[in-house]
């Protein structure tokens, strides 16, 4: 049971990290990355939107821990 609380929160921690790294890829634009990191981003993006103002975080983490189970 630990084991799986410990994966738990991992995979919540995952999912917040990914959300700031796209996040913070679009601060970069027009740059680009990668082709396989933009594609990545672009999938992301279509599950979790671009955060541009104070908004419960809750779902949103949730809908990238999702995208992470895919």
């Amino acid at each position: 049971m630990k084991l799986q609380k410990v994966i738990l929160n991992t995979e919540r921690v995952l999912a917040i990290e990914l959300m700031n790294a796209a996040q913070a890829l679009e601060f970069r634009f027009p740059k680009k990355s990668s082709p396989t990191i933009m594609k990545i981003h672009d999938d992301f993006r279509r599950e979790v939107p671009f955060i541009s103002d104070d908004v419960v975080m809750y779902p949103l983490i949730e809908k990238a821990i999702q995208f992470l189970r895919k």
